[in-house]
């Protein structure tokens, strides 16, 4: 095997385990949030906790799919030109630190403040790191982007969202 090859499938590998991880904190993600809706003690559900849990949920699959089409787009399937080498990073910094707004998403299913805060902090987030990506999967030589458009859609929804989160933080006040 060709050391091309080899550091080829070390990053299939790697960004395998980050898949992996990435799916293990959305599992615990939904399941915290579904321990706040479906309570233990078996006192009533209330409403609002339902409602956020069912947009955590709305949110976490595009994000989680989103993420996973990403890493396969631009690590494991041949890209041309080819990503930079330490853009991998970045990507695993952003996903773990979306991952970690994620979980803190759906501790704050009971708390709709809190939530809507999160949620809007996720959004800024993801919105830097689609803009990062475009920056690093950039071809110098044509000085354009390779298949990012997925993400730059989703950037623009995510910054209507964003709008959306203020005017309706700021109406609950």
């Amino acid at each position: 095997m060709r050391h091309d090859e080899r550091r080829q499938k070390a990053q299939e590998r790697s960004v395998g385990h980050l898949q992996g991880l990435y799916g293990v904190v959305a599992a615990l993600a939904l399941s915290i949030a579904a321990e706040h809706v479906i309570p233990a003690s078996g006192r009533d559900v209330r409403h609002l906790p339902v409602v956020l849990a069912f947009a955590l949920l709305f949110t976490l699959v595009p994000f989680y799919h989103g993420a996973l089409r990403h890493l396969d787009e631009q690590y494991v399937v041949p890209v041309s030109p080819p990503t930079l080498a330490w853009a991998v990073l970045v990507d695993f910094s952003f996903l773990f630190l979306e991952s970690g707004l994620l979980l803190a998403l759906a501790v704050a299913v009971p708390r709709p403040r809190l939530f809507l805060l999160v949620l809007f902090i996720l959004l800024v987030v993801d919105i830097v790191w689609t803009q990062l990506t475009g920056v690093l999967a950039a071809s110098p030589a044509a000085g354009t982007q390779s298949g990012l458009d997925a993400q730059r859609s989703w950037s623009g929804v995510n910054l209507r969202t964003c709008i959306a989160l203020v005017v309706l933080g700021a109406l609950s006040h």
